[in-house]
């Protein structure tokens, strides 16, 4: 197993939840305390959703449809819950703190395997080579170079598993050819938003990034990147998708369906116009332009199977996941307008 040590670990104020889901990060819905499935509707009669609050130094879909008026077209109402980490959105979700969840899709299948009654509905953003899902740093003069340069070094993200775990690895096996890469990188948890800071301190060697080089490079003068998840895995590696429990989607179809109408239309939008979804973002949030990420977005919202894939093989890799788990397990398709069975 790696090494890993822990630097400081931010918590969910927002949602209080058991110590043992805590814990794990994951619950089944017998672990948890059933919220109300069903919807709360407001006075002009849209449903509400409660929603992890956007994070101000990125183009957040929930935000841009709410500002775009998707959202309004979709009868839904958002009610932001504050800022909800995203290992901990699968067990919220699941006792209704929260009505949607959304991460990388190596969370959805991590959930799913240890039982988790959760379906992932419509896909957010994903991999392109000018906007990867992640970019991994080290400092300008670093001697790392290479993928095999990681071996025995320092790496400082800001959660165990998932893509920030898991994307090093591979990088090391798969473009480094080293084995067992899992026991030969030191994880160190560092808070969200002090990495950099980390870096710099030389508190570890290479850092993780939900952003793109030329923003790392805009923003952070003295890093540099040493490769991104699009060096990995081309642009299937990046699937970050919605998820409902179950339950919910049993009891209110119709209003799954207007919301992943609502983000489809969303996506297409921000694709179309990622300097506005950034002016937007800089003025709602009192943030400059320039310190606001963007991510390229999967057309019409449409979950695509090689991504999920991808990620049900590489948890098996690691045996991070229990054997036999599918696709058709992990999401679905069904409830997205622009989508057309083959």
């Amino acid at each position: 197993m790696s090494s890993k040590k822990r630097f400081g670990l931010g918590v969910c104020a927002a949602i209080v939840i058991s110590a043992g889901l805590l814990q794990s990060g994951y619950a089944t819905e017998s672990k948890a305390k059933p919220g109300a499935a069903a919807t709360a509707v407001d006075e002009s009669g849209f449903d509400v959703l409660k929603l992890s609050s956007p994070t101000p130094t990125s183009v957040s879909v929930y935000h841009i449809a709410e500002k775009e008026g998707f959202f309004r077209e979709a009868r839904i109402k958002p009610q932001y819950v504050g800022v909800v980490d995203a290992g901990k959105q699968v067990p919220c979700v699941l006792a209704g703190q929260l009505d949607v969840g959304g991460a990388h899709v190596n969370r959805t299948i991590a959930a799913k395997s240890n039982g988790a009654k959760v379906t992932a509905v419509v896909a957010q953003s994903e991999t392109r080579k000018e906007y990867p899902h992640m970019t991994f740093a080290v400092l300008k003069d670093s001697p790392i170079k290479s993928a095999k340069d990681l071996v025995g070094k320092k790496y400082g993200t800001s959660a165990y598993g998932g893509c920030m775990e898991y994307t090093p690895y591979d990088y090391m096996r798969l473009r480094g050819g080293v084995a067992d890469p899992k026991g030969k990188l030191e994880l160190v948890i560092i808070p969200v938003g002090q990495e950099v800071q980390a870096l710099k301190k030389k508190l570890v060697d290479v850092i993780s990034l939900s952003a793109y080089p030329k923003y790392v490079y805009k923003t952070e003068p003295g890093v540099r990147h040493l490769f991104i998840d699009y060096d990995v895995w081309g642009e299937i590696g990046g699937a970050t998708p919605l998820y409902f429990s179950d339950r919910f989607i049993k009891k209110n179809p119709d209003v799954v369906r207007r919301f992943v109408g609502a983000i489809a239309k969303t996506n297409n939008w921000i694709n179309a116009h990622p300097e506005e979804a950034k002016e937007i973002t800089s003025k709602d949030f009192n943030i400059p332009k320039e310190k606001i990420n963007v991510m390229h977005y999967a057309k019409d919202g449409i979950i695509k199977e090689n991504s999920v894939q991808l990620w049900i093989d590489a948890l098996n890799y690691y045996k991070e996941i229990k054997p036999g788990i599918k696709v058709a397990d992990i999401y679905t398709n069904d409830f997205n307008p622009y989508y057309k069975k083959k």
